[in-house]
């Protein structure tokens, strides 16, 4: 008889274990931020090449040596000074020294070659003639890059750009004020160009850059995370929002981006608790343990 009573009494316990155990809810620990607004921008990156804002090679008119060179690196001309002086040494034949003019003003950026050295014109596409001298022009610069088709229709002319270089930390901007019309169908892209001031001449021609380009900017725009939007089966974007403790999922129509936020136009607002963190195992309706994030 005992022996009846104590399994009665073992066999009454199990069963309430099982039901209280089988009437906990149960909890999924997450970290919610709210919605802020931001500044963002949409961005691409390309790379370029610098350029004085006019640039030109400057070629004798005849044939010779060169027997005076009247300029150096850095030194202002311009229009029409005198660059260098060529000797036309051609046997039994006497003619004055030839002085080879700077076709445009700007400073000497190169010059090529030395005193005694060789020269001749240039031909019809001036291949074979000998450059003396470049001189460009670098109060503003030029920064000219190939840029891919998948972005041109994103810019135009007045575009904001901005341009940093290996050698300094500054950021230099300025606008995109030239772009070709013909995309090159061998590389699937198109020149453009950017005009910056050079006041300090900082910028070099022929140095190389990275160009970026800010192809739409919104300030104080409603964002979140991009990571944290998802998508059902229909494509439709949304994300966990915890209301009174509970998961509920809230579709969203999204701005733009600029990768690590995205803008919000419908469907938050900023008192939303946004869930950031254990999300991926929610189920509509389930019961949260919530966390708020400090700072994002």
């Amino acid at each position: 008889m005992k022996r009846a009573v104590f399994l009665l009494l073992l066999l009454t316990s199990f069963s309430c274990q099982k039901v209280e155990k089988s009437m906990k809810v149960e909890t999924f620990p997450v970290t919610v931020t709210r919605p802020l607004k931001r500044d963002l921008s949409v961005k691409e990156m390309v790379f370029c090449t610098l350029k004085g804002w006019t640039e030109a090679d400057v070629y004798p008119k005849v044939q010779g040596k060169v027997i005076k060179i009247k300029v150096s690196e850095w030194k202002r001309v311009s229009k029409g000074d005198v660059i260098a002086v060529v000797d036309q040494d051609i046997t039994g034949v006497e003619y004055r020294p030839f002085n080879v003019e700077a076709p445009i003003s700007g400073i000497i950026g190169t010059i090529y070659v030395e005193e005694g050295e060789q020269v001749s014109p240039p031909t019809m596409s001036r291949s074979m003639g000998t450059p003396i001298a470049k001189i460009v022009s670098i109060e503003k610069i030029r920064a000219v890059c190939e840029t891919p088709e998948r972005i041109l229709p994103s810019i135009k002319i007045g575009t904001k750009a901005l341009l940093r270089i290996s050698s300094s930390e500054k950021t230099f901007e300025g606008r995109v004020w030239r772009m070709n019309a013909v995309v090159n169908p061998s590389t699937r892209s198109a020149q453009i160009e950017a005009l910056f001031d050079n006041p300090s001449y900082i910028l070099r021609p022929g140095m190389y850059g990275e160009l970026t380009l800010i192809i739409e900017e919104r300030r104080g725009v409603l964002s979140i995370p991009s990571d944290i939007i998802m998508k059902n089966e229909k494509m439709e974007e949304y994300v966990w929002v915890a209301d009174n403790g509970i998961a509920k999922r809230r579709f969203i129509e999204r701005g733009i981006t600029d990768g690590l936020y995205t803008e919000i136009k419908k469907g938050l607002t900023e008192e939303d608790e946004v869930i950031v963190m254990g999300k991926d195992v929610l189920r509509e309706g389930a019961k949260l343990n919530i966390r708020m994030e400090e700072k994002l």
